[in-house]
């Protein structure tokens, strides 16, 4: 009876978290689709469309947001992105709609109770 008056014998929480950038007009799409569990990311999955190097990216980034939260959810920036994958400068811009995506998904992460 003790253990299921305990906090710790709830289920966990999880939620889908949905965030996308670009479009058809920009030549880049992303779509991230985070699960999240108390607050935190468990797994994250993407959908893109764009160069080799963008969905490059796109792989390497959603490896690293396991384990982060709301506050520290994209793992560094674009141009670090771009210097750790060895993209060409000329692409950065593309780079700034996975940006865009991640900040979606920050805009979309349920409050919590």
């Amino acid at each position: 009876r003790l253990r299921s008056l305990s906090p710790a014998s709830e289920p966990p929480r999880a939620s889908g978290i949905v965030g996308e950038g670009g479009g058809p007009a920009r030549e880049v799409w992303v779509r991230f689709t985070l699960v999240v569990e108390d607050g935190v990311v468990k797994s994250a999955l993407f959908k893109a469309y764009g160069c080799p190097h963008t969905l490059a990216v796109v792989a390497w980034v959603a490896e690293r947001l396991r384990g982060r939260g709301r506050a520290s959810l994209a793992p560094g920036t674009p141009a670090d992105w771009a210097e750790a994958l060895a993209v060409p400068v000329e692409k950065l811009g593309r780079l700034l709609v996975v940006e865009d995506a991640l900040a979606d998904c920050a805009r979309h992460w349920p409050e919590q109770r």
